[in-house]
C-alpha cells in the first residue's frame, strides 16, 4: 500500500513537471509567434512603403503610424494575457508542488506510525502469548493436584457411604416397627371414629328430617295464605269494574244531559253560564292505580294476624258529588 501511494505521488510530480514544460513551452511559442508576426509585419511595411512612398507620402505615414499603434496595443494586451497565463500556471504549479509534498510527508508520518504501532503490537503480542504459556502450565499442575485430591475425597466418601448405608438400615428396621405399631394404633382409631361418625350422620339425617317438616309445613302455610290473597284481589278487582262501570255510566248521562251538542231554534238564546265542572272534581273521579290498590290491600291484609290494618290511603269515595 506504501509502495503504491508513494507511486502515486510520484506520478502526480511527474504530471506536474510535465503541465509546467508545456506551459513554458506554450509561453515560448507564443512569444515567438507574435515576433514573427512583428517581423512579417515590419517587412511588409517596408515594401508597401516604398512601393507607394512617390504617391501618398503623408497618406501612408500616417496609416502606417495608426496601424503601428494598433498593433503595439494588441501586441502590448497578447503579451499582458501570455504573462498572465504564465503567472497563473507557475502559481498553480508551485501550489501543487506543496500540496504534493505535504502529502506526501503526512504519508510517511502516517507509514512511520502504522510500522511503530505493529511492532508494538506484535511485542505486546509475544507477551501475552509468554503469560497464556505460564498461566497454561500452573494450570496443568492445578489440576494434577485437583485429581490426586479427587482421587483421596473419593475413597474417603467410599468410606463414610458403607457406613451411612449400615446406619440407615438400623433406622428403617426400626421405622418398619414403628410403622406396623402405628397401622394397629390406626386402625382401633378409624373402627372407633367409624362409630362416632355413623351415630353422628343418623342425629343428622334426623335434624335434616325434622327441618324438612317444618319447612312443608310452612310452604303449606304460605301457600294457603297466598291463596286466601288472589280470592281477595280477584273480589277487589270486580269491585273496582262495578265501580269504573258505574263511574263510566255516571259520566255518560252527565255529558248527554248537561253538555250536549246546541241545537239551533232559530231564536236568540238567552245568555246562560255553563256549568263545567273544575279540575279538582274531574281528578276526585279518576280511580286509584291498581298497582296503589294492590299495594293498599297488601298493607290492610298482612301475612301476620297480629298487625292492625292500617287506614285506607283514597281520600274520597269514587262517586264524589259535582261541586
Amino acid at each position: 500500500m506504501s509502495s503504491f501511494i508513494l507511486g502515486l505521488f510520484e506520478k502526480y510530480m511527474e504530471e506536474t513537471s510535465k503541465l509546467q514544460n508545456h506551459s513554458n513551452h506554450t509561453h515560448e511559442v507564443q512569444v515567438k509567434s507574435l515576433e514573427e508576426f512583428q517581423k512579417a509585419y515590419e517587412e511588409q511595411s517596408k515594401s508597401e512603403e516604398q512601393r507607394l512612398l512617390a504617391d501618398i507620402t503623408s497618406l501612408v505615414s500616417k496609416h502606417i503610424v495608426r496601424q503601428r499603434e494598433l498593433v503595439d496595443v494588441r501586441l502590448n494586451s497578447l503579451g499582458d494575457a501570455a504573462r498572465g497565463n504564465k503567472t497563473f500556471l507557475d502559481e498553480h504549479t508551485s501550489a501543487m508542488e506543496g500540496v504534493t509534498k505535504d502529502a506526501k510527508r503526512k504519508w510517511e508520518m502516517f507509514a512511520e506510525q502504522a510500522e511503530n504501532d505493529s511492532k508494538v503490537g506484535s511485542s505486546f503480542s509475544s507477551a501475552k502469548h509468554c503469560r497464556m504459556e505460564t498461566i497454561m502450565q500452573e494450570c496443568a499442575c492445578t489440576v494434577d493436584s485437583a485429581a490426586q485430591q479427587w482421587k483421596k475425597s473419593h475413597a474417603a466418601v467410599n468410606d463414610l457411604c458403607t457406613k451411612q448405608v449400615a446406619e440407615v438400615e438400623a433406622l428403617v428396621r426400626g421405622a418398619i416397627e414403628n410403622n406396623k405399631q402405628h397401622e394397629v394404633d390406626v386402625a382401633s382409631s378409624r373402627a372407633l371414629a367409624e362409630e362416632q361418625a355413623s351415630d353422628s350422620s343418623k342425629e343428622i339425617l334426623q335434624d335434616i328430617d325434622n327441618l324438612l317438616d317444618q319447612a312443608r309445613n310452612s310452604s303449606s302455610r304460605v301457600v294457603s295464605t297466598v291463596e286466601e290473597h288472589l280470592v281477595e284481589i280477584e273480589h277487589l278487582q270486580e269491585n273496582h269494574s262495578v265501580q269504573a262501570a258505574g263511574v263510566n255510566s255516571h259520566a255518560e248521562k252527565t255529558f248527554q244531559s248537561r253538555y250536549r251538542d246546541y241545537e239551533p231554534t232559530g231564536e236568540t238564546p238567552m245568555r246562560s253560564e255553563p256549568e263545567v265542572p273544575s279540575k279538582g272534581a274531574i281528578e276526585s273521579l279518576r280511580a286509584m292505580p291498581i298497582e296503589s290498590l294492590m299495594d293498599e290491600f297488601r298493607e290492610n291484609h298482612p301475612y301476620e294476624s297480629s298487625k292492625e290494618p292500617k287506614p285506607s290511603l283514597i281520600p274520597r269515595s269514587p262517586l264524589a258529588t259535582i261541586n
